[in-house]
């Protein structure tokens, strides 16, 4: 990429993150104010754009491989709900032997973090290598377990600590292999959210699954992808179906030990020859198996900009969880999507058992998808639900 190509996408970036937004707000002149705001300043942005062919010059480059494949390279999202707008960068550099080392760290607007080295290595097929990451997410939101939690319960905790491990996938046309065999650490401590008492002051260690105990894994985890989409990076058709297992064996003072199953679906269908517009439709289910008690922070979660769009991050948390979207998106711009969306799912302490008598929390609601050759991917999203409507902005990748 040119040093101008390069100082017009800065640009771009200060331009969509200029005005400063909470990743979320109530209805009323709080959330037209942002709405309103974004909304102009992404108008100016994507014109500007679209004016100087920004960036059809830049998928030019990438294209025709003239783009550096080592240095430098802006990341975006990533930290998950909760942790407000994050990005960092990242460094690649090919070593000897064809290795190539990759080192990355991301922070966001709530003080979360993430840092990884990893080094790998393609042997035909398969790429394989070693990974060292650190992370720190300082205020995790926790209502108390189960489907019945209530709003008024919110506290937050905080969790951090080291992972090592090595990482291969197996790319074989339209079918994806994965293993990792990691280490990991979970250590606890109070949650740095002032609005909210802490949820060891909260709740009792005994109304918690697993206490408040640090924790330590020796985590196997094997896993399977089938992808037919057209376009991995912003689908409009083809499906995808992605299966894991995950065994977390406790190690040193941490006596439980869990078996984890996912399951994904994804289903695109066109609803014209250019793909103009399209229905989306998700499915995702997780069951825990086991006899010993699961931490909590390792427990699925509900509610947010990635899930149930009409509630708070992590409302709804439990052994289990079941999640399903319908979403029309009809093309309104080169690089924007119009959305109406609606949301269903659950948690549960079983999903085999509790699923046909506990009923599911539902929302509704629109937003805006943006996604443009050079990478950057933004969402915006109003959802309305029993418990209010929740407005979200998210830079970084599209989670299907």
């Amino acid at each position: 990429m040119s040093a101008r190509n390069s100082l017009r996408v800065l640009g771009i970036v200060f331009l969509l993150c200029g005005t400063g937004v909470s990743s979320e707000a109530q209805v009323g002149s709080v959330v037209q104010w942002p709405v309103k705001q974004i909304g102009a300043g992404m108008n100016r942005a994507l014109l500007f754009a679209e004016n100087t062919q920004l960036f059809r010059s830049i998928a030019r480059d990438r294209d025709q491989g003239s783009g550096p494949k080592e240095g430098l390279a802006p990341l975006f999202g990533g930290l998950g709900d909760g942790s407000g707008l994050a990005g960092g960068l990242q460094y690649t550099k090919l070593v000897a032997e064809g290795w190539r080392a990759t080192v990355s760290g991301r922070l966001s607007t709530h003080a979360y973090q993430r840092y990884v080295f990893s080094l790998n290595k393609d042997f035909g097929r398969v790429r394989t290598g070693p990974e060292l990451m650190w992370e720190s997410r300082p205020e995790e939101d926790f209502y108390g377990e189960g489907s019945s939690s209530a709003e008024s319960a919110r506290s937050t905790y905080g969790v951090s600590g080291p992972h090592a491990g090595w990482i291969t996938a197996a790319k074989l046309g339209p079918v994806e292999l994965r293993h990792s065999l990691r280490w990991d650490r979970y250590d606890l401590f109070a949650g740095k959210d002032d609005r909210f008492p802490t949820t060891q002051d909260t709740f009792r260690p005994t109304e918690v699954s697993g206490g408040y105990s640090n924790s330590q894994f020796l985590t196997n985890l094997v896993g399977a992808v089938l992808d037919y989409r057209d376009d991995p990076k912003n689908p409009r058709a083809g499906t995808m179906v992605a299966g894991s297992v995950e065994f977390r064996n406790g190690i040193q003072q941490t006596a439980a030990s869990f078996t984890t199953l996912r399951l994904r679906h994804y289903l695109y269908l066109p609803l014209s020859e250019r793909k103009a517009h399209l229905f989306a439709f998700r499915a995702e289910a997780l069951h825990n198996m086991s006899d010993d008690a699961i931490p909590f922070y390792l427990e699925p979660t509900l509610g947010g900009g990635n899930s149930l769009r009409g509630f708070r991050e992590y409302r709804f948390r439990d052994n289990d969880a079941f999640l399903a979207t319908a979403e029309y998106r009809y093309r309104i711009w080169t690089y924007m999507d119009a959305v109406i969306f609606g949301d269903a799912g659950q948690v549960y302490s079983n999903l085999f058992k509790d699923a046909t008598h506990t009923r599911m929390q539902t929302d509704y609601g629109g937003g805006l998808r943006v996604n443009t050759p050079i990478g950057l991917q933004m969402n915006l999203n109003i959802g309305h639900s029993t418990e209010g409507t929740r407005f979200w902005f998210k830079l970084g990748a599209f989670t299907w």
